[in-house]
């Protein structure tokens, strides 16, 4: 995944690049699983705060939280404090939580945590 977003992010002219947020690297993901007809699920309610991303894809649950500059160890434990997959502990899906930092200074995926 991060190789697949980093190279998506490497087309970017470095102009277009302009006030960079963690919304704006949000955006360019979310719009990279709709181009791939994967139904993404941004700013997720729940009664804790938003999960910045649900994925259903075959039978899986990804529940991704995106960080800028910061460390994927804080998104994971984001998820994990603010319960955004509950309402999907009863499913019987496999769920996942990805943590995703992106370098504002180097333009890509700088680290993904995955745990299932």
């Amino acid at each position: 995944m991060q190789s697949a977003i980093n190279s998506a992010f490497a087309q970017i002219p470095y102009d277009l690049w302009q006030r960079e947020n963690e919304q704006y690297y949000h955006a360019i993901v979310h719009l990279l699983f709709s181009l791939l007809n994967v139904y993404i699920f941004s700013e997720v309610h729940t009664q804790q705060g938003r999960a910045d991303a649900i994925v259903i894809y075959e039978d899986q649950i990804y529940c991704m939280e995106f960080k800028l500059d910061q460390s994927s160890r804080v998104a994971i434990e984001q998820i994990q404090a603010r319960g955004y997959t509950e309402r999907f502990k009863d499913s019987g899906k496999p769920i996942h939580h990805i943590g995703i930092n992106f370098s504002s200074v180097h333009k890509k995926v700088e680290e993904i945590i995955w745990e299932s």
